[in-house]
């Protein structure tokens, strides 16, 4: 039978206690990795569906604009063409007022 040095022996007891807490850490460590890979994904999953809301809501937002911009637009004109026929109307009365006065 061999005699184990103080060094082998303190080596010996050194692995027995840390080698399997070392193998535990590893195997949590692996475990907290799946678990943020998990996390992550889903993150991406929910910001990616977030995104999509909001690009449907600025695409509605955009097309409320637009409708009315053109309402705006289509509004604008019906008054200038109600202004016009007002001067219209109003140079004509200030030609028979005019002739009305001379007689």
């Amino acid at each position: 039978m061999k005699v184990k040095s103080s060094v082998e022996s303190l080596r010996e007891i050194v692995q027995d206690l840390l080698v399997p807490e070392l193998k535990a850490l590893k195997v949590e460590m692996s475990s907290i990795r799946s678990e943020m890979s998990m996390g992550f994904d889903s993150m991406r999953k929910e910001m990616s569906s977030v995104r999509n809301e909001m690009s449907t809501g600025f695409d509605a937002i955009r097309t409320e604009m637009r409708l009315r911009d053109e309402k705006q637009a289509l509004a604008t004109q019906a008054l200038s063409d109600k202004l016009a026929y007002a001067i219209d109307i109003r140079e004509r009365l200030a030609v028979l007022e005019d002739r009305s006065s001379r007689n």
